[in-house]
């Protein structure tokens, strides 16, 4: 049961980026920019390169939603200084 509200909340999240328009099929999700993606990538040992990479394709066939993605990209800022350069730069005043 919880299970399936978890699945359903995830999906209403989705929905809602889904109404901002965001067109995923090449982009990253925000906070990111390619650059600062990739370098990440670069950074992260492969098991990690190779989690983040999936999750990217997920949110990009809208099977993940922004924000869980963030979430998921903040466990790995203290392995990545771009990660954790970009979570540095949005919780600035």
């Amino acid at each position: 049961m919880e299970e399936a509200l978890d699945r359903q909340e995830e999906e209403e999240r989705i929905s809602s980026d889904d109404a901002e328009g965001l067109d995923r099929s090449n982009r990253v999700p925000p906070p990111f920019t390619e650059e600062t993606l990739a370098r990440a990538l670069e950074e992260l040992p492969s098991g990690a390169r190779q989690a983040v990479e999936t999750c990217l394709n997920h949110w990009r066939e809208k099977k993940f939603a922004t924000q869980g993605f963030a979430f998921f990209m903040k466990c790995y800022a203290p392995q990545s200084p771009s990660i954790a350069a970009v979570f540095r730069a949005t919780s600035s005043p």
